[in-house]
Parts: C-alpha cells; sequence; structure tokens
C-alpha cells in the first residue's frame, strides 16, 4: 500500500500528466467583427453553448449573455478551443452547471480591470470573473489562462521604481486580477479545470459558504524569476467563509499554496501536490488596529509540499498603540488548526508560527505590543522531510514557533523532520518556541527563545 506522500505524488503527477500541455498565451490581436453577442449561442432546451469568435476577438459580451440568459436550472457549454475575454465576467447562477471544455483567455490589457470593492482591505485585488449564486457546478477538462508574464513584468518595473501593490495595502498603484473568485455564493462546486499564469492570487472564496474545489491544476511561472518573478501567485486564498473543502488538487507556484485569511471558518485540505510553495498558511492576521479576525476549525490533511519557503504556518501581527495602523494592532484568534500527515522536503521552514509578523527584526517592539491575536488548539501530527538549509538561523532550525502573545495547547505529535539536504551534511533538526503556555505536548524538545 502507498503511504500518503506517495499517492498524494501519484494523483500529482496524474494531474500534472493531464496538464503537461499547458495553455499557451497566444500573441493574439484585436480583430473586427460585425457579429452580436447573440449569434454566438445556441440556444437548446435546458441550456446554452457559447462559441468562440476566433482571431483575439473578444467573447466577454456573448459570455455575459449567457450567463444572463440561462443563469437558472440550466447548463452552459463552453467547448472552445479558446475564449478571448477583454471585460469582467460577472455570473450569478442558479441551480446552473458551466462545462467548460475549453480555455477562457484574459487579455493582458491593464486598462480592462478596475478594482473591485468587494474585497475592503484587500485593496489591490480585482478579479477577472465572479462566480456567484447558489448551487453552481464549475466542471470540465478546460482552463482559464491569466496571461500573467505581462503582469508580472509591470510589475517588476513598478517596484523597481518605488512602486506598491501587494495585498493589504492603501493604494490601489497597481491592480492586478484573480482570474477566478467564487464571491457570495452558496453551494459551489469547480471540478477538475485548470488555472495558469495568474497575475496575482490564482482564485478567492469571498463571502461564500459550502464551497468545494477538487481536481484543480494550478500553476504560474515567470519566464524570467529573476528580474519579474511571478509575485503574490497563492493558489487559493479563503476570506469571510466558512464550510470549504479544497482537495485532490496540485499547485505550482511561488507564494501560499493556501492561504485562510481573516473570518475563515470550518475549512479542510486534504491531498495536495504544493511545488515551489509558501505554504499553507493560517493568516496574515490582526493587520489592521481594532479589526478582529479570527480562523478556526481548519483541518489539513495529506500534504505534499516541495521546494517551499514554508509548510505549516501561522503569521498574526504584534498590537500596535496607533489607532490608524495597519501593520498589527488588530484582535481575533486563531484556534482549533490541524496539519496531519504532512510530508515537507526542502523547505526552508518546514514548521513555522509567527506571532510578530514583520517584527521579528525588532524584538523590543515585539516585547512591547504583543499580539491580541490569541493562538490555541494548535495540533502537528505526523510531519515527515527536511528543511533546505537555507535558514541556518537558531542552530539548524527546523521548526519555529515563536508567539508574540502566549500560544496555548499547541501538540506536536510524530515529528521526523531533518535539517539540510540529503548527502549535504544532513542532520537532526532542532526547534524553538517562543511563550508557549506548555512544552509537555510536543515530541521534540523546543529551546525557549525570548524575543530579544
Amino acid at each position: 500500500m502507498l503511504g500518503f506522500s506517495q499517492t498524494v505524488a501519484a494523483g500529482a503527477a496524474l494531474l500534472l500528466a493531464n496538464y503537461a500541455l499547458a495553455h499557451p498565451t497566444s500573441n493574439g490581436h484585436h480583430g473586427i467583427t460585425e457579429k452580436k453577442p447573440e449569434d454566438q449561442i445556441e440556444y437548446w432546451k435546458g441550456g446554452c453553448t457559447v462559441h468562440p469568435l476566433g482571431g483575439a476577438q473578444d467573447d466577454g459580451p456573448a459570455l455575459l449573455v449567457a450567463f444572463d440568459k440561462c443563469r437558472s436550472n440550466s447548463i452552459i457549454n463552453l467547448p472552445g478551443p479558446l475564449y478571448t475575454v477583454e471585460k469582467v465576467l460577472n455570473s450569478t447562477l442558479f441551480n446552473t452547471t458551466i462545462n467548460l471544455d475549453g480555455v477562457i483567455q484574459y487579455t493582458p490589457n491593464i486598462t480592462y480591470w478596475s478594482p473591485n470593492s468587494i474585497f475592503l482591505e484587500y485593496q489591490n485585488a480585482t478579479t477577472a470573473w465572479y462566480l456567484s449564486g447558489e448551487n453552481v457546478t464549475l466542471q470540465g477538462s478546460g482552463g482559464i489562462d491569466g496571461s500573467g508574464q505581462v503582469w508580472w513584468n509591470a510589475y517588476a518595473t513598478l517596484k523597481s521604481q518605488g512602486g506598491s501593490g501587494v495585498a493589504g495595502g492603501s493604494t490601489r498603484v497597481f491592480a492586478r486580477p484573480v482570474p477566478l473568485a467564487v464571491a457570495r455564493g452558496k453551494h459551489i462546486t469547480v471540478d477538475g479545470i485548470s488555472i495558469t499564469n495568474s497575475p496575482f492570487w490564482h482564485s478567492i472564496i469571498f463571502e461564500s459558504s459550502y464551497v468545494t474545489f477538487k481536481n484543480i491544476y494550478m500553476k504560474s511561472l515567470s519566464s524570467n524569476e529573476t528580474g519579474a518573478p511571478a509575485a503574490n501567485t497563492d493558489g487559493w486564498d479563503t476570506y469571510r467563509s466558512d464550510h470549504i473543502v479544497i482537495r485532490d488538487s496540485v499547485v505550482i507556484n511561488g507564494d501560499d499554496c493556501v492561504s485562510f485569511k481573516p473570518n475563515t471558518t470550518f475549512a479542510e485540505v486534504t491531498n495536495m501536490y504544493c511545488d515551489g510553495s509558501h505554504g499553507i498558511s493560517v493568516g496574515s492576521l490582526g493587520q489592521y488596529y481594532g479589526v478582529a479576525d479570527i480562523v478556526s476549525d481548519i483541518y489539513v490533511k495529506n500534504i505534499t509540499m516541495l521546494n517551499a519557503q514554508n509548510g505549516a504556518r501561522i503569521k498574526v501581527f504584534p498590537g500596535s498603540n496607533d489607532t490608524k495602523s495597519v501593520s498589527g494592532g488588530g484582535t481575533g484568534y486563531v484556534r482549533n488548526i490541524t496539519w496531519e500527515n504532512f510530508d515537507c522536503e526542502n523547505c526552508d521552514n518546514p514548521i513555522i508560527v509567527t506571532g510578530c509578523y514583520n517584527y521579528d527584526s525588532n524584538p523590543k517592539y515585539c516585547q512591547q505590543y504583543p499580539s491580541t491575536v490569541q493562538i490555541s488548539d494548535i495540533n502537528l501530527i505526523n510531519f515527515t522531510g527536511y528543511a533546505s538549509g537555507a535558514n541556518k538561523v537558531g542552530n539548524h532550525t527546523v521548526g519555529s514557533i515563536r508567539c508574540s502573545g502566549e500560544c496555548e495547547n499547541v501538540t506536536a505529535k510524530n515529528i521526523d523532520l531533518l535539517w539540510g539536504r540529503p548527502g549535504v551534511n544532513q542532520t537532526t533538526g532542532n526547534y524553538i518556541c517562543t511563550n508557549v503556555a506548555s512544552l509537555n505536548q510536543l515530541d521534540f524538545p523546543c529551546q525557549e527563545v525570548p524575543y530579544s
């Protein structure tokens, strides 16, 4: 019988094989057509089929008409092969299935996108496709191509000129679209599709309940990772949502594989293959003064994490006495979080709890303003693999649980992590702890290190 990591890897190999021919970004051109959107739509009893114009002409208007005319108790077929889209796709559907067997490719023209107010503090995130409604399934062998390279290049140029545009900032200097958002929906399923070349996060689940993603393939890698990396390409971000399932999927990217943002509850992530990731993360939380953030009842199981910055991660901001702070001072809690059967191969930080996010270089601040986001009931079970050796702080550290405020009821069982790559001075890993209420429930010796 295969072990959990072999099983996940086998599933990943199947998905990788299915998507070996990644959706290429066409050179494209904006042709002129006299066709009306209705001319692209074939109506039939029970639904409609949208046929692409071809020639890189905008299929967005026809898709929007289909989403309107066939929005209830319908089937919408998108056979492709390629839909070029220059419009934001808003779809509010009810009891409807979308069969996506073609590729939806967004044009890389930044003038088409405008930030949407629903993201509130995540002001730099806009979305190319809002999937809303109730009892909706998006499925098929096709996918979404975000034409990310032009966005990554532009963002790198902007940063080199002193601009900014990361999530959580107070500026809209440069907003990059999220290819797919499940927004204000209930009982939504996304099954089998790919999302590639994402300008920003691949997908966000926003103010939604009972959402399932399964058999998803995500890949966003820049052709110039040194000069213009694929920045902020999280797999999934969840926000103000509950009862979420993400399973049986592959993510190849350069940021979080899954990130549980504020007010996410009752989520399950299982059978995942993540490569190049920043981990499966809780947070960051407590960023905004006086704002209460909660994440609770999260279960993560059967994870293969390769070549990652982090493995299992919690990140919360410290406290603050500045009532206008956007870098700490929020309240709330992280509670009942479990990572189980977690294989972390070549990860800089296989286990990392950061209770003073972005302030580790200022330990005095961490002592003076401990976080008011309470962390409790954290479970780490069956961890294997090795740290990359890139992080030499703390004498071969493979696990770091550093809380600004006190962390309560942290347990660790069957943790078997090494430090260093195989054959390159690999050794037993060490662990450091700060403000952990009790070390008795950890099955590894944890050196207590104060913020000093």
